[in-house]
């Protein structure tokens, strides 16, 4: 659920994760593009809560904030939206670990 909020606040408020009102276009159309994949994973995660599901978004998540990283190390303007997308990743990452280990019973 909180994976959705995120995913809808960076459709319709881009600035919140893009360094206010002044970023450029490419970035507020970057997080509104994550903001999709976010809102896409929210809904697949949820309609099938498989071992398989939690442990694919968990690699995305991690590809994710590993780019974001990156990102952040090479681009200077961009580095404070990289930064706070690379910890919310690693955050919903985290969260699927947990629940991976939960879901450690239940069948594909």
């Amino acid at each position: 659920m909180l994976r959705a909020l995120v995913g809808l606040a960076q459709l319709i408020r881009p600035q919140w994760w893009a360094s206010g009102d002044a970023a450029d276009p490419l970035t507020r159309d970057a997080v509104r593009t994550l903001g999709a994949r976010d809102l896409v994973q929210a809904a697949v995660t949820r309609a099938w809560p498989s071992r398989r599901v939690l442990a694919l978004g968990l690699a995305v998540d991690g590809l994710h904030a590993a780019s974001m990283l990156a990102l952040a190390a090479v681009d200077p303007p961009r580095r404070r939206p990289a930064l706070i997308s690379a910890t919310t990743a690693l955050a919903f990452a985290g969260s699927a670990a947990v629940s991976l280990r939960r879901a450690h019973d239940r069948p594909n």
